[in-house]
C-alpha cells in the first residue's frame, strides 16, 4: 500500500509485495524526484529499491514494524526467563505485564523487581 504521508490518502494498492512489483511501481511514478521521505517496513529488498530509485529520500522505518520487532524480542526474553526460573511462579504472565509496562507507571515495588530481572540476566545486563 502506498500512502501520502502528509495527507494520509491512499495513493495505490498493489496486488503483490514483491521487490519487482515495488520497483516497477516506483520506476513509473511521476514526480518521484520530489519525494523527501519514505516510511516503510524493514525488509532489505524495499530499502535497496528505494535507495536505488529515490536516492534523495530519507528512509524511515514505520512505528508498527519497530514495535513488533521489540515485542518479539521481549517475548523471547520473557520465555527464556520463564524457562530458566528455578521456582515456577503461580502467575506465568506476571513477567509479561512487568516487561511490557511503561516505566513511569511502575510502582516502586514493581520497579525493584524489574531492575532485579534486568540486572541479573546475563544478556539484559550488558
Amino acid at each position: 500500500i502506498f500512502v501520502d504521508g502528509l495527507s494520509r490518502n491512499v495513493i495505490d494498492l498493489l496486488e503483490g509485495m514483491s521487490r519487482e512489483a515495488i520497483e516497477r511501481w516506483l520506476f513509473l511514478l511521476p514526480g518521484k524526484e520530489s519525494i523527501q521521505v519514505v516510511t516503510m517496513d524493514m525488509w532489505d529488498a524495499y530499502r535497496r529499491v528505494v535507495r536505488n530509485l529515490l536516492p534523495q529520500a530519507i528512509i524511515s522505518v514505520d512505528k508498527w514494524h519497530v514495535q513488533r520487532q521489540a515485542n518479539d524480542a521481549l517475548g523471547n526474553v520473557r520465555s527464556r526467563l520463564r524457562r530458566s526460573a528455578k521456582v515456577k511462579r503461580r502467575n506465568p504472565w506476571a513477567n509479561v505485564r512487568l516487561l511490557n509496562a511503561r516505566g513511569d507507571r511502575l510502582t516502586p515495588k514493581r520497579r525493584f523487581i524489574l531492575d532485579g530481572i534486568l540486572q541479573n540476566d546475563p544478556v539484559l545486563s550488558r
